[in-house]
């Protein structure tokens, strides 16, 4: 649980395999080091520097990549026939030159909408479902390149209230189609006079009145 920032100095080559939210995570985080992130459990393998996921080495078909990852680097998944199903965390802003190219299984990619910038060769040879925000940057992406989509929409667990003074309620906000990771999303009243909401999304009523 201690290792001094210099203990690896001048390793260039060095990497080392750690598992998530642990001392020897943070540890690599902090220094800049290249590292494995394993996670048993899930049974994935990732492989990332300096927030580029430069490979996967897990077992699993099914995942999402941890949210260390900035940028799928160039040919993080390529030729890697394993792979059916890869949500992006909402940390990637960039896919690099045939990130998942020659996929030959790969069924399904999510991709959040701050994605802004895909390489045209991404997804070269690969017949996959991109799952994605209308209009997003994957949308217009998709939609260039002939590549099917499927929108991704935020849904909350309700359209209207009607509430008495002091009640209180929860608005709980999910995706359709679903995904594994939760959509950050940001509450707010246009009367909090009359009902407030806090960031999350309890919504209690004030006063008589329509917000």
């Amino acid at each position: 649980t201690n290792i001094d920032d210099c203990a690896f100095a001048e390793c260039y080559k060095l990497c080392i395999e750690c598992n998530p939210d642990t001392y020897l995570h943070n540890y690599v985080l902090k220094n800049n080091i290249e590292y494995i992130l394993t996670d048993s459990t899930a049974k994935t393998s990732f492989k990332i520097k300096n927030g580029v996921l430069c490979g996967y080495y897990g077992e699993s078909k099914d995942f999402v990549l941890p949210a260390d990852v900035r940028t799928i680097g160039m040919k993080a998944f390529d030729s890697n026939n394993l792979i059916k199903c890869v949500e992006l965390p909402y940390s990637t802003t960039m896919i690099l030159n045939n990130a998942f190219s020659n996929c030959s299984n790969l069924e399904k990619v999510v991709i959040p909408y701050t994605v802004t910038n895909i390489a045209e060769n991404a997804f070269d040879n690969t017949d996959v479902l991109i799952v994605c925000q209308g209009n997003s940057y994957a949308d217009n992406f998709a939609t260039k390149k002939g590549i099917s989509t499927e929108t991704l929409s935020l849904v909350l667990n309700t359209n209207a209230l009607s509430m008495s003074v002091n009640e209180e309620y929860n608005l709980v906000a999910s995706t359709n189609p679903q995904t594994k990771l939760a959509v950050p999303v940001s509450f707010s009243s246009s009367n909090n006079a009359v009902a407030s909401v806090d960031s999350n999304g309890k919504v209690t009523a004030s006063t008589l009145g329509c917000s």
